[in-house]
């Protein structure tokens, strides 16, 4: 009798808040146990639900266990990535994580001019 073939097993790792604009890499925990890392099918999706992630076009990830991702500016509140494994055998697992978007603090910029030349002419009186 032949060895039985379990689902490969798969974890969204936590991260730091996510902001619009920003690159960011999403981390995998990936595990299978009849099955190296390197022998593995890894797809890595993004959309802003559940379902237009898993329907959405696979990610074209570098790694196996992380995915590097540039949020448009136009991304919603919640940014949804699925990971989906699949071993030699067909078997199949597949995790998602649900990423709040964080808003970003206004960036105040200052600019020091000098005053008009003509400003001279109008002396600043101040009474206290």
């Amino acid at each position: 009798m032949g060895t039985i073939n379990k689902r490969p097993n798969v974890g969204i790792d936590e991260r730091p808040p996510l902001h619009r604009g920003d690159e960011v890499t999403f981390t995998a925990t990936i595990t299978d146990s009849n099955d190296k890392l390197d022998e593995l099918t890894v797809e890595w999706r993004v959309g802003d639900t559940l379902a237009n992630a898993r329907d959405g076009s696979p990610l074209p990830c570098k790694e196996k266990t992380s995915c590097r991702y540039t949020l448009p500016a136009e991304t919603k509140d919640s940014l949804w990535v699925v990971v989906r494994v699949s071993d030699s055998d067909a078997a199949t697992r597949e995790a998602q994580r649900d990423f709040a978007i964080e808003n970003r603090p206004p960036e105040a910029v200052l600019d020091l001019t000098a005053p008009a030349k003509s400003a001279e002419r109008y002396p600043l009186l101040t009474e206290f």
